[in-house]
């Protein structure tokens, strides 16, 4: 589909620490053969509230290279401290 919609919900153990960043790789699957790079970006957790409030932003999807690339498409990203 050119419109993906995944609604995963993940739980990752991380410390609070000002200058980490989570990298989200997104990739198309495929049945047969290798999955396909569609973009990535990269969410500071320092941005974030420490508090547990939800913080919700949509990232333009990056290149391999790291530039930025609106026909790649965009993420929208909810995260919060639990």
């Amino acid at each position: 589909t050119l419109h993906p919609v995944w609604n995963e919900q993940f739980t990752l153990p991380c410390p609070f620490e000002e200058n980490v960043e989570l990298e989200l790789k997104v990739e198309d699957w495929d049945r047969v053969g290798g999955n396909d790079f569609l973009g990535r970006v990269y969410v500071s957790l320092a941005d974030l509230n420490p508090q547990g409030r939800v913080d919700k932003r949509i990232h333009v999807l990056l290149d391999k290279e790291g530039k930025h690339d609106m026909e790649r498409g965009h993420i929208e990203v909810a995260m919060r401290w639990t």
